[in-house]
């Protein structure tokens, strides 16, 4: 009768060895896969942020300068009604010296506008504005001129009937700007979310490839 040993077979190192082989390959991959995604995750942040960032900025300078011109505009106004009610030559004069700053103001404002990107909307609200302002503006240099010759009556009247509607006009095409502006701003932070979202997405799926890879590897051993 054959009598069988019971001890177990010895392992073939070639096969030991393979295993380590395939061990250190599989987890370098998953190691550098997990790089990968790392690196994918971070490129597309800093990419994506650097845009947004340099559109942002833009946006908030069209903002700021858009405002200059609604607060001079306003002002200008105003000056021109406090101008036709001041009996005083010499309170007048400061008012009219504050009347020029405004519209220096707003020229300054206007013409660093228009040297920016413009879109379609920005400008027919630009060229909107250029039509109203051409015929609103000669109206108030010549209520200017009545109020410097003491003609207030005359003044008011003027700025009544045909100025203050074509001034109230401007301010509502620049309000309009305004509003342009504050709709591009929350599109853009609409936009920033959705692309956080979409790098997340990506950090989460190429995590999960990793992984998946290292599961497949760690029973490829077993």
């Amino acid at each position: 009768m054959k009598i069988e040993s019971g001890l177990a077979s010895p392992i073939n190192p070639d096969k030991k060895d393979q295993s380590r082989w395939l061990l250190l390959v599989g987890f370098s991959a998953v190691l550098g896969l997990f790089f990968l995604t790392i690196s994918i995750g971070l490129y597309q942040a800093s990419r994506s942020n650097a845009k947004l960032r340099d559109v942002t900025q833009q946006l908030n300078v069209k903002a700021s300068l858009v405002d200059q011109m609604y607060n001079a505009a306003r002002e200008r106004s105003l000056g021109l009604y406090s101008m036709s009610n001041l009996k005083d030559p010499f309170e007048r004069d400061e008012v009219f010296l504050e009347f020029n700053q405004h519209a220096a103001t707003f020229a300054t404002a206007r013409f660093t506008l228009l040297s920016m990107p413009l879109n379609e909307d920005e400008k027919a609200i630009f060229k909107e504005q250029a039509a109203v302002t051409r015929w609103v503006y000669p109206l108030q240099e010549e209520i200017v001129d009545l109020i410097q010759n003491d003609k207030l009556a005359q003044a008011r009247t003027l700025l009544t009937e045909e100025c203050v509607p074509g001034q109230n006009q401007v301010l509502e095409i620049l309000t309009r700007l305004k509003n342009l502006q504050a709709a591009a701003i929350e599109k853009l932070t609409e936009l920033e979310n959705r692309t956080q979202k979409k790098i997340i997405i990506t950090i989460l799926g190429l995590t999960f490839l990793t992984l998946l890879l290292a599961s497949i590897i760690a029973i490829s051993v077993i």
